[in-house]
């Protein structure tokens, strides 16, 4: 059972701040709560690189290096992606999800919206939301001729994505489908030297 704080405060060394500090953290290790450094080093981060899209659909996200920061900072609440384009990459087929808000904030450089109402330049500071259920099948496309980097944030995928232009549908059940059910033969391979 954890000590209570007034018995942290009692055994704190002359009460001074650091031995309060060090017994109250002591306290919450009970919790499963450890101290760490919160700023997350990027280049530790093994990227993903290309998609598992199914043939063709894999193409224009050859070049994509998206980094886990969420998972490398050990959180489950919800998935952050630091994510880079290279010049002529996309950042996803256009698609909307059923169960899951989207949240993507372009850090440096710029890319292209496309999206059901056309295409909108962002640039490093803006900041694009996507409802869960809106039906706005959205990509991003580097069409510059330098790196675009993104954070996107959103819930871990739990329900159905629907992909607006291809044929393809994702579900936690079957993965990647045909829009009609039939499932895609493995994910493609994407050669990470590329």
């Amino acid at each position: 059972m954890p000590e209570s704080e007034r018995d942290l405060d009692d055994r704190a060394e002359g009460n001074d701040v650091e031995s309060l500090i060090a017994l109250r953290i002591k306290g919450l290790s009970d919790r499963r709560v450890k101290p760490h450094m919160p700023k997350i080093d990027l280049k530790a981060i093994e990227p993903k690189r290309g998609s598992d899209y199914p043939a063709p659909y894999h193409l224009p996200l050859a070049g994509r290096e998206a980094r886990s920061v969420s998972r490398a900072a050990g959180l489950e609440d919800f998935n952050a992606n630091h994510v880079i384009l290279p010049p002529g990459c996309w950042s996803s087929q256009r698609h909307w999800h059923d169960g899951e808000d989207e949240i993507v904030v372009v850090l440096s450089g710029e890319a292209v919206l496309v999206d059901e109402q056309g295409r909108h330049l962002l640039r490093a500071g803006d900041v694009a939301a996507f409802p869960k259920r809106d039906g706005n099948g959205h990509k991003l496309v580097n069409e510059s001729d330098a790196p675009a980097v993104l954070l996107a944030v959103s819930l871990p995928e739990a329900s159905k994505v629907h992909y607006s232009d291809i044929d393809l549908v994702w579900t936690p059940e079957g993965g990647e489908q045909h829009r009609d059910g039939t499932p895609y033969p493995s994910p493609a391979t994407i050669d990470p030297r590329r």
